[in-house]
């Protein structure tokens, strides 16, 4: 089965730097057959045994952790999801009802475990789409002393420290990969 693996805090702002050939060399050390790394922000399709439900990937998530970090000497937090369910994700077409400009940026956080609902309210330049059992999807409306960097703080507030989050074209590229 093909699956897509976000590693969290790599590459950014110079902090953790990893190449993507040791993550590719590194997965193939742990037995996973076809890895490939779309970007340098830590996204790895690879095939694997179908693991049909969560205790099956968290154990994934585990392996590859356990595996990055013997490989790099330290720990990565690793979110794993089936390709499928990204292309399911997709066709669903959650942002469709978003109105888009060159301010706009479209984001998927992965949550590591289910959440219903954020703990603190979104900010009025942050919308929060939509949240599935494993993802909170987010339109953020840049403004001077609010981007990127200040949505990531009010997503940890929201849903806690343990996500990664991607922008939708990433996603977009990782299913066209």
């Amino acid at each position: 089965m093909r699956y897509a693996a976000f590693l969290r805090g790599i590459n950014v702002g110079g902090r953790r730097p990893v190449k993507m050939d040791g993550v590719r060399a590194a997965f193939a050390e742990m037995g996973f057959q076809n890895a490939r790394t779309i970007q340098a922000s830590g996204n790895v399709l690879f095939d694997a045994p179908d693991q049909d439900d969560a205790p099956g990937l968290q154990a994934l998530e585990e392996q590859i952790a356990a595996g990055l970090t013997q490989a790099f000497g330290y720990r990565m937090s690793v979110m794993v999801r089936r390709l499928a369910d990204l292309e399911t994700l997709i066709a669903a077409d959650p942002f469709a009802g978003v109105p888009v400009t060159s301010e706009t940026r479209l984001y998927v956080s992965f949550l590591s475990a289910p959440s219903a609902a954020p703990t603190v309210p979104a900010d009025e330049r942050t919308a929060l789409v939509q949240v599935t059992e494993g993802e909170a999807l987010t339109a953020i409306a840049l403004a001077p002393g609010w981007g990127t960097t200040e949505m990531m703080a009010w997503l940890a507030k929201a849903f806690g420290p343990d996500i990664t989050t991607r922008n939708w074209n990433t996603i977009l590229k990782i299913i066209e990969a």
